[in-house]
């Protein structure tokens, strides 16, 4: 009988009996009576499926698989997973390289460090920093750095600048680095300075709050003083403090800030004290505060301000 011409019932028989067929021959036994009644109930789940016109219309759609088993798919996560790679592999490469930090003429920054620890860059500065592990380490190329050092269960903290090293823990200190010294001012904490604290802290000189050393360009010690606390006080809070502090001393100090410069015309006033907290960057109100407190006089040429002697006054 063709299928076409067979009724529902017809049809529904032929179904049940190659269904009892196949159980039979692949050994699926089951209770006599039972496998009919099974067969005769799924059939009529299924004719409930077909009279139910939305699902018989989602089994009509052509087969679409998922997204990430597309050809598209893998293409586009592929892209999505190699552009994450490259972006970690930047981001591990500038956590891992040495960051530089850096001040112009008469600007001060504050440099928060991912460790926890801050350094104020004083004017025309320069470090590179490196936060690795347990590795701590900055080298200050140029100028002059106040380090508030964070204590991380005991990992040193390392500041390289020329042929001078510090080492630390956790501590407040300064480092200044010169053309042909570099000086270390403690106010907190323990500090170890000398050619290799890094790597031989038994050779480096030991210093606690209110100790300072000045390293010659070798690392080896040239003079333990003071601390300057006064002084680093000041310069972080945009003021330069002198007390009795040689004429040529100051003007260096003062230099620093602006590109305005002050030049000693007359040679027998450079080692003259003077003393007084002044605005950095101030040359001008510097310069004339002499001239009312010393026998100097002040003369400015384009952007250089000359401190001369007056009269015949001795120093």
């Amino acid at each position: 009988m063709a299928e076409k011409n067979m009724t529902d019932k017809d049809k529904q028989k032929r179904y049940e009996d190659a269904a009892i067929r196949l159980i039979r021959s692949k050994n699926m036994t089951a209770p006599a009576g039972e496998d009919e009644a099974a067969i005769t109930e799924t059939w009529e789940a299924l004719d409930m499926l077909r009279a139910d016109a939305g699902i018989m219309a989602e089994l009509r759609k052509p087969y679409r698989a998922p997204f990430w088993l597309r050809t598209d798919g893998i293409k586009t996560i592929g892209a999505g997973l190699a552009a994450c790679a490259t972006i970690a592999a930047v981001a591990l490469g500038l956590f891992l390289s040495p960051q530089a930090y850096m001040t112009r003429i008469g600007e001060q920054r504050l440099v928060q460090l991912a460790d926890g620890s801050q350094v104020t860059l004083n004017t025309d500065s320069r470090m590179s920093v490196r936060i690795d592990g347990g590795q701590r380490r900055v080298v200050l190329e140029r100028g002059e750095a106040y380090f508030d050092i964070a204590k991380l269960g005991g990992a040193p903290f390392i500041v390289v600048s020329g042929a001078s090293e510090v080492r630390v823990t956790g501590t407040h200190f300064n480092v200044r680095r010169d053309a042909d010294f570099v000086r270390v001012d403690v106010e907190e904490g323990r500090v170890l300075a000398g050619a290799h604290a890094a790597t031989n802290p038994a050779g480096a000189a030991v210093l606690t709050a209110d100790q300072a050393v000045t390293l010659d360009e070798h690392g080896l010690v040239r003079q333990r003083s003071v601390a300057e606390i006064d002084r680093v006080t000041n310069w972080r809070r945009g003021r330069v403090w002198f007390n009795e502090t040689p004429l040529r001393d100051a003007v260096a100090d003062m230099n620093r800030y602006t590109r305005t410069q002050l030049v000693i015309a007359t040679p027998g006033i450079a080692d003259m004290p003077v003393s007084g907290v002044y605005r950095v960057g101030a040359s001008e109100s510097f310069a004339q505060a002499l001239s009312l407190a010393y026998p100097v006089k002040v003369q400015t040429r384009d952007n250089v301000i000359e401190i001369s002697q007056k009269g015949h006054a001795t120093f």
